[in-house]
């Protein structure tokens, strides 16, 4: 691709089933995937096993060397065919699809209906241009093929050489409330760093005493309740 363009298109017609005979010249796996459609395996190797072995779906996978025939219907019913129009036809493998990486490359191709070519046998890519595949500068990676998908060119590139102009930074001006001014105004006044220092000492001084004298202080404690029960039990 793009020059499968030129060579490599399935023609199709409404209504119509095409054969496709298709050999895998690769090394490795291959996946065949058309587009909009779903073909329906017909032969394997050349050989007929009876409706029985007949497969329909999206996905055709082949072994190297492998040979199917595909029946290739274009009735347009929702399962044979999704319509007319022009779809793509590829190995669903990265490595296939991409020409060193870059796509779209590799063995795309496409099925074109009749009424979609123009009159030198080329698709007909409405709302695209096939111009950038045909430039050095897409396989040299320096062109984003994605950049034209829209008038204003939104997915693009951005333009580096254009000026940069500093945005304005926008200043929050925070009006105080009054119910937030008579809080503060009541707000008792909290102690000082200092008054929290002594207020520690005495509670640490008055801790260690109670440690250090507690059988005097457990001793009075016991006697001024043996004196309050006497004086109890006499009333």
């Amino acid at each position: 691709f793009p020059y499968t363009l030129r060579e490599s298109l399935i023609h199709m017609e409404e209504n119509q089933t095409v054969k496709l005979r298709i050999l895998n010249g690769h090394t490795e796996s291959f996946a065949m995937h058309i587009h909009g459609h779903k073909p329906t395996i017909t032969h394997y190797d050349g050989v007929d096993n009876g409706p029985g072995s007949y497969i329909q779906r999206d996905v055709h996978g082949m072994v190297p060397a492998q040979r199917i025939d595909l029946a290739l219907s274009g009735i347009d019913d929702g399962l044979n065919s999704f319509g007319q129009g022009i779809w793509m036809f590829h190995d669903h493998v990265e490595k296939s699809f991409t020409t060193d990486g870059h796509g779209e490359g590799g063995d795309i191709s496409l099925v074109v209906y009749k009424g979609f070519v123009d009159d030198k046998g080329i698709p007909m890519a409405h709302g695209m241009s096939l111009a950038p595949y045909f430039a050095k500068s897409l396989w040299q990676g320096k062109y984003p093929i994605w950049q034209d998908y829209d008038a204003w060119s939104s997915l693009g590139l951005p333009d580096l050489s254009a000026e940069i102009k500093p945005v304005k930074k926008a200043v929050q001006v925070v009006v105080e409330k009054a119910s937030d001014a008579v809080f503060a105004a009541n707000k008792p006044e909290e102690p000082s760093a200092f008054g929290n220092l002594i207020y520690g000492l005495f509670l640490g001084l008055l801790g260690y005493t109670a440690v250090v004298k507690r059988q005097p202080i457990l001793d009075a404690a016991l006697g001024l309740t043996e004196m309050a029960k006497a004086k109890w039990l006499k009333k």
